[in-house]
């Protein structure tokens, strides 16, 4: 047998087992919400009128200390936090810059007295670092 020696019924839900009776004498208020399959709910009411199901959302956090936990609770790994992506976006905006400067040099590179002036300094560099 059930917990509460009933073999069938309201073995263990959250709401108990009214009767039609007493729904039909008005004893009980029920939710009365439009169900999706065009029905009215008939489940017992809280404080705001409706059920539990049809109570409506929660307005969320108001405090400071819970807007905290919420914004942890979904916290997943930090990848792609504003912190984790400062850094990439520096790299991407210094590739910018050098992918201009290379285009600006290959641009003067093709100037032949140029070439050889560059070239000259880039010995002069190399043998420096012997």
């Amino acid at each position: 047998m059930k917990k509460n020696d009933q073999p069938h019924g309201n073995g263990g839900t959250r709401t108990p087992d009214i009767s039609a009776a007493a729904r039909q004498a008005g004893r009980v208020q029920t939710c009365g919400a439009v169900t999706r399959a065009g029905g009215v709910c008939r489940q017992l009411s809280m404080k705001n009128g409706r059920c539990r199901f049809h109570g409506g959302l929660s307005t969320g956090p108001k405090t400071a200390a819970g807007l905290e936990r919420s914004r942890n609770a979904r916290w997943k790994h930090g990848r792609r936090s504003a912190d984790a992506n400062q850094p990439l976006k520096l790299i991407r905006a210094l590739v910018k810059v050098m992918e201009a400067e290379m285009a600006e040099w290959k641009a003067l590179m093709r100037y032949p007295e140029y070439r050889a002036a560059v070239e000259a300094v880039l010995k002069e560099g190399a043998g420096q670092l012997r």
